[in-house]
């Protein structure tokens, strides 16, 4: 016990260190810088450098391109400090791999790093990402990619060209929000710049630049689209949209909180209206809510367990229709032994299931019936015992359980205990909360977080689409009177309980859900001065010293038969005016 108990400890300690040590392992990107030199062939020198801080260890890292806006990637290094990584797929540190999917190609390097800040360059050709026209040559590149694991604090690209170019002979735009990126040209280059660049944000950038920068022996075709003035017209009322937009987004956001209040509101009348309407319970004051167990009915067990399960059937139900029909005559359980395993301290009852000799002549409903064909059919197979009569790994099983819950249901609803047309309020509740909903997302996107709110409230109110749901006025005065008899056999003590009929009260136990520890006591309470004839049906081990009322608490074990309805899972190149790039990577 000492040796098992520091061994605990030990691993307890261990599991501390490893969680501490992941809580403290993280890393930042604060700083990225691209150098890209355009060469007269048309092909572009990239070098991008990434600077890391490292809390905890880490051992590599990637960047991510994916396969757009370009032709051919070439001559790809890792360097630190003017060292080159060499190209190996060993793991050691100081090396890297490059592998490509469909969509992405994957720069991998491995380092050794703890607690330290690094700096990464890596270095690659491209080629095919620039379009050239008549008079104009087109680059649209996405600096940096918006599936980035971290946020950039300090941004950088600097772009230079093979010529000195003027003001008038170079035109650029950035498909980012307004005041995002600063450009400034001179000479030779263009740079651009940006703070605080959130991990989810990509930095598309467009530039035109005469064609007389490249080598026109290099340039093997040409596209008609990429025209000054077409492309002018076109990024003017992209801006215009986005202008347009941004004002429809100032002026929602002035009005979100009034909004944001009325949709709240809307959404809680529109509950309470329905619930006025369809969801109110009827009036039972004619019934006693006190705590009972008299048993209120002739109802089945499984039905009443139904109606005390929100209209659910469970494998509980199951069992108490077959503990039931033992209790009426159409079976048998016999208590033995099981073996005993290395484990256990002392073997596991187990009971086994027969069949009487001559049934029983009463009518049984069709959900009944067809539990006493299928047991009978188990036992034709030999599955005696309670644990295969109903085994959830059986298909056979899985494929009937649907089939019986349905069956009970059907039987359940001609009780006319649940009230229909109250369904009509949460289909209505469902459609018009679901509208509120999609109505404040709407509202996060165009006036700021505060509809929120509204969607949190109009969530809530669509769950609260189950209390519309509501019993007739005969099945609510019979759920008052079945929940109070439940109760009763929860708080059941030897001065209420009525002895005679506990068998039934432990079947009834079953399908209401009660635990093992509150079955053992209804048991032992409705028992005592009494041994026999209480379970006629269970059947104890000749010699065994026990007895029924031992065997019925051991039987509790098995209140919930392991039965469950079964389910299935089925589970390149550049183009004018579209962007490639958006380089995202992580570390580990």
């Amino acid at each position: 016990m000492i040796k098992l108990r520091f061994s605990s400890l030990i691993l307890l300690l261990l599991t501390a260190s490893v969680s501490e040590s992941l809580a403290q392992q993280e890393y930042q990107i604060p700083e990225i810088i691209i150098e890209a030199e355009i060469q007269r062939n048309g092909t572009i020198e990239i070098n991008e450098s990434r600077h890391y801080q490292f809390q905890g260890s880490f051992s590599w890292a990637d960047y991510r391109l994916p396969r757009d806006g370009f032709d051919e990637m070439r001559n790809i290094r890792v360097s630190e400090q003017g060292q080159d990584y060499q190209l190996t797929d060993n793991g050691e540190p100081g090396s890297y791999t490059v592998t490509e999917s469909d969509d992405e190609i994957v720069i991998t390097w491995h380092y050794e790093a703890v607690d330290t800040e690094r700096t990464f360059t890596v270095s690659y050709e491209l080629d095919g990402a620039i379009l050239h026209g008549q008079e104009w040559s087109e680059l649209f590149w996405t600096w940096i990619g918006s599936d980035r694991e971290k946020s950039t604090a300090d941004f950088e690209v600097l772009i230079g060209f093979p010529n000195e170019l003027t003001a008038d002979s170079l035109y650029y735009w950035s498909r980012t929000p307004e005041d995002l990126i600063e450009f400034s040209h001179e000479g030779s280059q263009l740079t651009l710049s940006g703070q605080n660049i959130s991990r989810s944000q990509s930095i598309p950038v467009r530039i035109l630049m005469p064609v007389t920068l490249f080598d026109s022996s290099t340039i093997t075709n040409r596209e008609a689209a990429i025209q000054l003035d077409r492309i002018i017209a076109e990024e003017n009322e992209i801006t215009e949209r986005e202008k347009r937009r941004a004002e429809r987004r100032a002026a929602v956001a002035e009005l979100a909180p009034g909004i944001t209040m009325l949709l709240s509101l809307f959404s809680i009348g529109i509950i309470i209206f329905l619930y006025q309407r369809f969801g109110k319970r009827h009036q039972t004051s004619t019934y006693s809510t006190v705590s009972t167990t008299m048993v209120p009915g002739r109802a089945e067990p499984a039905l009443v367990g139904r109606l005390l399960s929100f209209y659910q059937t469970h494998s509980i139900h199951l069992t108490a229709t077959l503990f039931d029909l033992a209790r009426r005559g159409w079976f048998t359980l016999e208590e033995e032994d099981s073996e005993k395993k290395w484990y256990q301290s002392k073997p596991v009852t187990e009971f086994r299931v027969a069949a009487t000799v001559q049934s029983p002549a009463e009518t049984l409903e069709e959900w009944e019936r067809m539990v006493v064909d299928y047991v009978n059919n188990r036992l034709r197979l030999g599955k005696s015992k309670l644990s295969e009569v109903f085994g959830s790994s059986d298909s056979e099983t899985m494929k009937w359980y649907p089939t019986w819950s349905k069956e009970v249901k059907r039987a359940f609803k001609e009780r006319k205990w649940k009230d229909e047309k109250s369904m009509k309020g949460v289909y209505l509740n469902l459609i018009l909360q679901g509208l509120i909903v999609i109505l404040s997302i709407i509202l996060m996107v165009l006036g700021g977080m505060i509809g929120v709110v509204a969607m949190i409230i109009s969530i809530i109110m669509l769950a609260c689409s189950t209390t519309l749901i509501r019993r007739t006025k005969e099945g609510e005065e019979a759920y008052m009177r079945w929940k109070s008899y439940r109760e009763g056999l929860k708080k059941a003590d030897e001065r209420i309980l009525f002895k005679d009929r506990l068998d039934r009260h432990f079947v009834y136990a079953i399908a209401f859900g009660l635990r093992e520890k509150e079955l053992t006591k209804l048991i032992e309470i409705g028992s005592q001065h009494r041994d026999s004839d209480i379970f006629p049906w269970l059947f104890v081990i000749p010699g065994s010293g026990s007895t029924p009322i031992t065997a019925a608490q051991n039987l509790s074990k098995h209140s919930a038969l392991s039965v469950t309805s079964g389910s299935s899972v089925s589970g390149g190149g550049a183009s004018v005016g579209a962007a490639g790039g958006g380089a995202s990577g992580g570390a580990g």
